[in-house]
C-alpha cells in the first residue's frame, strides 16, 4: 500500500492518476477501510473522469 501512496509524489497523467487512485481504493476496501477506500474512488474519477479507471470506481461506490 505504501507504494501506491508514494506514486502521489510523481507527476502522472490524469488516466494514471486515476488508476493510482483506483487500486488504493481496492486495497484500502479488502482492508475493511471504507471510508479511505470511498475517497479514493472519488480522487480516481476527479482525476480522470472518462477514463475506464473513473468507471471501475464509480462502480466501486455503487456497491
Amino acid at each position: 500500500m505504501e507504494v501506491i501512496k508514494s506514486l502521489d509524489k510523481l507527476a502522472l497523467s490524469p488516466t494514471l492518476r486515476a488508476r493510482q487512485k483506483y487500486l488504493l481504493g481496492s486495497v484500502l476496501d479488502k482492508l475493511w477501510r471504507d471510508d479511505a477506500a470511498k475517497k479514493a474512488y472519488k480522487e480516481a474519477i476527479a482525476a480522470d473522469p472518462k477514463s475506464s479507471w473513473a468507471k471501475l470506481a464509480k462502480s466501486a461506490l455503487e456497491l
